[in-house]
Formats: C-alpha cells, structure tokens, sequence
C-alpha cells in the first residue's frame, strides 16, 4: 500500500518544493492550495514522472467548514494519510507601525496561519488516532512555522503573533499523538526567497 501526504499551500514556493521532495521519497501527494489550476497542472505532471500519484484540491485554509469535504475527497483520492505538511499561510496585507495594525489584516493571519490550520491538523489527526498504522510506518505532522515565531518584527506584528501561535500548536500536537505514534515537528525558516518574499523585496527596492 502506498503512503499518501497532505501538502498544503502546494501551488508555489516551500509548499511547491515540499511536495516534489516527498514525491521523490516515494509518497503520493495531495496538494492543496488556493485556486491555481496552471500551477497544480505543472505540479501535477512532475509527481506523475516521478511515479507518484497526484490530486489537487482547491481551499482557502481559513474557511473552516470547507475541511471536511477536501479531507473526504482525499481519503476517497489516495487513501489514509502519513504525513501532513502545514506550509499554508499569509503575510500582512502591508507592513506597517504596530500602532497602525487594522483588524482585517490581523484576522486574516490568525484566520489562515493560527485559527485555520489548528483546525485542519485537528482533523487530520482525529482520522490518524482512529486509524492506527503498522508498527513499522511512521506517520508524521510538520508545521512550517517561521523564524518570527521567536524573531519579534514589529512592523508585520500580526504575522509574528499568528506563527507564534502556531509554534505553540505544534507542541501541543506533539504531546497529543505521541502516543498513538505519530511525530510531531516544526520547522522555522527564515526569509527563502519565494514568489511571496520576491515580490515583497521588489515592492520596497527603491
């Protein structure tokens, strides 16, 4: 039986490169991102070469109640997942002075970053605790958090305190399903250059 992960913001950049990378180590690849059909097409072609079966799945991870039909579509596409990546996340919508931090920006990191994938890994790991795996295959849930977790960047605050909130979640995910044997990582990188930080970079080269 062939081992199946969840990717998510698939479509470019960590997420993109995350999902080739475990393609090549021999599991099929459930992609999901916001609506790119272009992007997940090319995606799609290269994990096919690689042997590997491939389905994409468009979702905006803060709309909550869109979960469980994308995780019934994928347990229905490729079977029980093994690994779940949680690469999915937004930025600001413009840097700026803390004291100037409006409420939308502030609820759309907490809404994607915080709020929308503890609820996604949540339900990835009731399917997980319920479905236990032979002794020998490993399962695993990775956050990719960000090095703001701990850097404090007062002038994205919003961002910092959504990953920060999603560091802790990592955690307490770990303690959770440590026993029914499931490892539990995060991964903070710093700035690795992206679409998203490219386009940031060129916005304030004068």
């Amino acid at each position: 039986m062939g081992r199946t992960a969840i990717v998510t913001g698939a479509s470019r950049g960590i997420g993109y490169a995350v999902a080739l990378a475990l393609a090549e180590e021999g599991l099929d690849v459930a992609a999901v991102a916001l609506p790119d059909v272009e992007r997940m097409a090319e995606l799609g072609g290269r994990v096919a070469a690689l042997g590997r079966r491939f389905a994409s799945y468009a979702l905006d991870l803060g709309n909550v109640a869109d979960h469980g039909p994308v995780l019934e579509a994928i347990a229905r596409d490729l079977g029980a997942v093994d690994c779940l990546v949680n690469n999915a996340g937004v930025s600001v919508r413009q840097r700026g002075d803390i004291l100037d931090v409006s409420h939308e920006s502030y609820d759309r990191c907490f809404g994607v970053n915080a709020r929308g994938t503890f609820f996604w890994t949540q339900a990835v790991a009731r399917a997980m605790a319920a479905a236990p795996a032979p002794p020998d295959r490993h399962r695993s849930i990775v956050f990719v958090t960000s090095s703001n977790a701990v850097a404090a960047s007062v002038d994205r605050g919003e961002y910092c305190m959504s990953k920060s909130a999603l560091s802790m979640a990592a955690k307490l995910f770990a303690i959770r399903m440590a026993p029914h044997g499931v490892g539990v990582y995060e991964v903070q990188p710093g700035i690795v250059l992206t679409e998203m930080t490219g386009r940031r970079r060129r916005s304030t080269t004068p």
